[in-house]
């Protein structure tokens, strides 16, 4: 296993998550893990998700194949290259995604002049109620 950096190590025991910290800790101690030893170890019964969650704390992990206890081709996984990676964690979309354009459309259209969907066979299905009028 390579040398790894400090900056890599604090980054790797900063992740508390119990999914991706045992991954983490194993291929400390180990240099690498097997989606066996995922299955059977530690019970974890969708092993690639498991390496998704530490790719999604900013750490690279490589995947490469070896031969399981039933002769069979599995994955394995072991740290990526942490020289050219700069550590950083993949999410979602931030919490305030979209909010500007809903600020937006608000500020053009005041509350008492906003379009409500007439009634008709689609919009009957997918209005609330309270916008209709009327109980269903």
């Amino acid at each position: 296993m390579p040398k790894l950096s400090k900056e890599f190590i604090d980054l790797c025991h900063s992740v508390t998550a119990k999914r991706p910290k045992t991954v983490i800790d194993h291929i400390l101690k180990h240099g690498s893990i097997t989606t066996e030893e995922l299955k059977e170890k530690y019970g974890y019964n969708h092993p690639p998700r498991a390496a998704r969650d530490v790719r999604e704390h900013g750490i690279p992990l490589e995947t490469f194949r070896v031969t399981g206890s039933d002769g069979r081709e599995i994955a394995a996984y072991r740290f990526g290259d942490v020289s050219s990676q700069r550590f950083k964690k993949l999410m979602g979309y931030s919490r305030n995604y979209g909010n500007a354009t809903i600020k937006q459309w608000n500020q053009r259209t005041p509350p008492n002049k906003r379009a409500i969907p007439k009634p008709g066979p689609i919009t009957r299905a997918t209005t609330p109620s309270f916008w209709r009028g009327s109980m269903m």
